[in-house]
């Protein structure tokens, strides 16, 4: 990397459960719609047991969203809460000029939501005149993001110390091993908090701003 973009970084976050406080859209619409008892639940069973592969799984659960508008869809997505510091952290990358790049196997009507990303790659849900199909395009499934970072990676002929990866589940380890510099968000699983080079408990997302700071001081990006 020349000594004009040295300090130039890339940052890759997950949203569900990273950038807000719910841990799964897909879940949150179902309950929100009165359909996860006895539907999504049993889906999510099916698919954990091995019974029905990821592909199937998303075809079931986005049938729970048939006939209902895009705007209905947005409305109930705009409820999930984000969580506290997710400007601050997200206007601090921004005057830096480091560009965002948010994977998630979550559902791209909430991950359009987020203001400030440069890349957004995520589950697709169908619409025809607005409304939805029941249908879904699968761009992130659960074991995909190694694939997408790698691409990332490549495209944009980043140098893997500055790329700053931010997650919370056993999906993003993939993403943190290819970082430079990788962040759990209140992790899942111990094995997440391993896999990470810093923790923050989730409550404030404007903790990252310092660590990633620190970091950018000990690996010269300054």
């Amino acid at each position: 990397m020349d000594d004009q973009g040295k300090d130039r970084g890339f940052v890759i976050s997950d949203v569900d459960g990273t950038l807000t406080s719910v841990l799964s859209v897909w879940e949150y619409l179902h309950r929100r719609l009165d359909r996860w008892d006895g539907d999504g639940d049993r889906n999510l069973a099916d698919y954990l047991d091995g019974r029905i592969d990821y592909p199937e799984f998303a075809r079931r659960d986005a049938l729970a969203y048939q006939n209902l508008s895009r705007s209905r869809l947005q409305q109930l997505t705009m409820e999930i809460p984000r969580r506290r510091g997710l400007d601050t952290m997200l206007k601090y990358f921004q005057r830096l000029n480091w560009p965002v790049a948010l994977v998630s196997s979550g559902l791209d009507i909430l991950v359009d939501q987020i203001p400030g990303a440069s890349i957004r790659v995520a589950n697709r849900l169908c619409f025809l005149n607005d409304i939805c199909t029941g249908e879904v395009v699968i761009d992130v499934p659960m074991d995909g993001k190694a694939r997408i970072v790698a691409s990332l990676l490549n495209s944009y002929r980043l140098d893997r110390r500055c790329v700053i990866a931010i997650g919370d589940s056993r999906g993003d380890i993939p993403m943190m091993a290819a970082a430079g510099f990788s962040i759990a968000v209140a992790p899942l699983h111990a094995e997440v908090a391993d896999a990470a080079d810093a923790v923050i408990t989730g409550e404030d997302l404007s903790e990252i701003c310092d660590l990633v700071g620190d970091y950018r001081k000990k690996a010269g990006l300054v």
